[in-house]
């Protein structure tokens, strides 16, 4: 500095290239291009005595500077150190390094009192340890930037060496159980992607899963114990300080830092400028098209972030429905890292202003005997208020109401109707009804129930119908507490699927520890047949957030779900989650997609659903000579259910199907109306079934199914 070499004590820098520094001369420098010119800062004014002896420079996740005095003077500056706020309310105290949460709060480790505080503008909070009896001492404190928090402790009374705090505002530490007994972490730092690592006296430790699992990365040598310093550099390289030793670099960096930021949003003016009041849209679909494809998806509040390599890409949100349309498409993005950043909005706007409501419903476990709960969900999908709107539940006939959430408007015989007002677009909700299954119905049996909302109508013709919802299920005995299920067409399927037909996908968790569970993550990998982009969340037991990792991978994060343990409250011990998606257009026929999720509580290992398997097939009858009817069957095998569906003029009157058995013995005669109708496996043996069915007289068609 002023061509005199000068020790520094501290230095903080921003990777747009500014810089400031302690000097050990009593002096503080900044440099606005990356070091490569410095000069003095001469308006910093100590609250504590005349001198910043000890002073260090900081800087947080949103850029702005932090100047803390060794005697507890806090001071920041948002414009590089042009003028400097004083944070009095902060300045009682005596700070070791403090670590910056994204959403501006800042974590303080007192180490006069060895306690931890949270900063929040002008306010100070203690985080309180509920299962430490007395304070514990602080080690160490990292904020990610996915908004998790990690405290490293000392306590002579307590196996219990470390804890995280979730973003959810509560500030409230949950023990790490994977750190237990004697284990002193030294050294705690995570990568733009969230990963954590850690580290004791004998190997590094990393966590993908926010602190879930942990997994070793790399022992220290045999002649050293200790490890002081971890450290991510920008690059995404991992340093780790040895005691004794020189410093060691990993291989390879730890993530792939290129990032795509943006926001989504409804136009309302037609300008596709975001103006204030316009909508912000959560769990719309981002993909980036290059050498591969990348997808991502918004957040509550709109936003996106899409990680890729480096590479040129074509950058396309997917309009939810028929009434949206992009206003860019192929957006050019180009990603030069390995540390780079492009910005990139994609702002929606109406086709056509009309309502579309969605809805569907579900419940984890049918169990005769018992009371079960089904959640109902809605949402307007549309662009345009829904008024008046109410929900029709249709109840099977072996289910005895007992009470809902929201008031019933109306009941005629199993219908019940439910008003919910008026909906704007993008608005949803959801409401409980607690039904009891008859002791009537036989082990096994099938139950439906139909849900659909209103208005109901329309507007163009190309938008599919989502306002009616249909689920059967059969009632069980014994379960596996933990598994997932393919549903096509409202009925579960394990055998096939037409191609380009949507799929259905229900995951069922319970926690059968022996405490209450305060945290579920569901990790669902996608098939390469399936389409990333077109994932549908539908309905849910509880609120949950969802983002995509390692490309293919769909991660459901139930925070704060508090499930209880099911020797405590077995009703309220379930949970679930259905999503819907599209097959990858004309998928092969005699392809199978394999789906299966693994389930984490808390920090326990995952807990593997089983796989659910789907052919992708059809069958139908060969058309007969002057038979204007052409009869497809399907899922063919079937388990459950088969489907039916005639296709040509309209049939003559009701129509008649019959079952044969390989013998030729008749086992089944149903009526039915419509182009389809859906059969009952009911009592029917496995085996081969010939089918036949007339209208009239006349016969429709003929053909083979197999139940298995």
């Amino acid at each position: 500095f002023d061509s005199i070499p000068v020790f520094v004590n501290s230095l903080a820098t921003r990777p747009d290239g500014v810089m400031m520094a302690t000097g050990a001369n009593g002096k503080f420098y900044r440099s606005l291009n990356n070091g490569s010119d410095w000069e003095e800062i001469t308006n910093l004014s100590p609250l504590w005595g005349d001198s910043f002896w000890g002073a260090k420079f900081y800087v947080d996740y949103n850029g702005s500077f932090y100047f803390f005095e060794e005697l507890g003077g806090v001071l920041k500056s948002t414009n590089n150190g042009d003028s400097w706020q004083s944070l009095n309310a902060w300045s009682d105290f005596q700070y070791s390094p403090p670590a910056f949460h994204p959403n501006g709060d800042i974590f303080l480790s007192d180490i006069f009192y060895a306690s931890v505080y949270v900063a929040s503008a002008d306010t100070v909070k203690t985080i309180e340890f509920d299962d430490q009896p007395f304070t514990p001492d602080i080690s160490r404190v990292h904020c990610t930037n996915n908004g998790m928090t990690f405290i490293s402790i000392s306590s002579p009374i307590s196996d219990i060496s470390f804890y995280r705090i979730l973003p959810d505002g509560n500030y409230h530490p949950e023990p790490v159980l994977f750190f237990q007994g004697n284990f002193t972490i030294s050294a705690i730092t995570s990568n733009t992607e969230g990963d954590v690592f850690v580290s004791n006296s004998s190997h590094v430790y990393k966590s993908e899963d926010d602190g879930l699992t942990w997994q070793i990365i790399a022992p220290i040598p045999d002649n050293n114990t200790y490890i002081p310093v971890l450290y991510v550099a920008p690059d995404q390289y991992l340093y780790a300080g040895l005691e004794g030793d020189v410093i060691h670099r990993s291989a390879q960096p730890t993530a792939e830092n290129n990032r795509i930021f943006g926001k989504i949003w409804l136009d309302d003016d037609g300008d596709c400028q975001y103006d204030a009041g316009e909508q912000l849209r959560p769990s719309i679909a981002v993909t980036a098209t290059g050498n591969s494809d990348y997808t991502s998806f918004s957040g509550y509040n709109g936003s996106f972030i899409l990680s890729a390599p480096s590479g040129a890409y074509a950058l396309n949100v997917k309009a939810p429905n028929a009434l949206y349309e992009a206003c860019f498409s192929d957006v050019p993005v180009t990603l030069n890292g390995p540390n780079d950043s492009v910005f990139a909005d994609l702002p929606l706007k109406a086709v056509a202003q009309c309502p579309y409501l969605r809805v569907s419903m579900s419940t984890p476990i049918l169990r005769r005997c018992f009371d079960i709960t089904y959640t109902v969900r809605y949402k307007n999908e549309g662009t345009a208020v829904a008024e008046n709107a109410y929900v029709q539940v249709t109840l099977d006939s072996f289910f005895i109401f007992q009470n809902a959430t929201i008031p019933v408007a109306t009941q005629n015989g199993f219908t019940y109707t439910f008003n919910l007002g008026d909906l704007a677009p993008g608005q949803s909700g959801s409401f409980n009804i607690v039904v009891t299954i008859s002791c009537e119905a036989s082990l096994g049996e099938l139950h439906c129930v139909n849900a659909q909302i209103f208005p109901s109508d329309v507007c163009l013709p190309t938008l599919p119908p989502i306002a009616f919802y249909r689920e059967c299920r059969e009632n069980i005995g014994s379960f596996d507490p933990n598994d997932k299920r393919a549903f096509v067409d409202g009925n579960e399927e394990s055998g096939y699927v037409l191609p380009n037909t949507d799929i259905e996908y229900f995951i069922r968790f319970q926690n059968t520890g022996t405490d209450t569970a305060f945290r579920v993550v569901i990790e669902d990998r996608l098939s390469t047949l399936l389409d990333l982009a077109s994932v549908t969340p539908l309905v849910s037991s509880h609120p949950y957030t969802m983002e995509v990792k390692d490309q293919r991978v769909l991660r459901f994060i139930f925070d704060n779900i508090l499930l209880p343990d099911s020797n405590i409250n077995e009703p309220a011990s379930h949970g679930f989650i259905k999503l819907r998606v599209s097959q990858m257009p004309d998928v092969a026929l005699g392809s199978v997609i394999r789906n299966e999720a693994d389930i984490f509580f808390d920090f326990n290992a995952p807990v593997r659903t089983n796989q659910s398997s789907l052919i992708v097939g059809t069958v139908s009858t060969k058309p007969e000579p002057g038979n204007p009817y052409l009869v497809t069957a399907y899922p063919n095998p079937f388990n459950t259910t088969v489907t039916f569906e005639i296709a040509g003029p309209a049939l003559p009157g009701t129509a008649t199907l019959r079952l044969f058995d390989a013998l030729g013995r008749q086992v089944r005669r149903e009526e039915f109306a419509g182009e389809k109708f859906v059969v009952q496996r009911h009592d029917l043996e496995t085996g081969l079934y010939y089918f036949l069915i007339e209208s009239e007289g006349k016969r429709i068609g003929a053909g083979k199914v197999m139940a298995h």
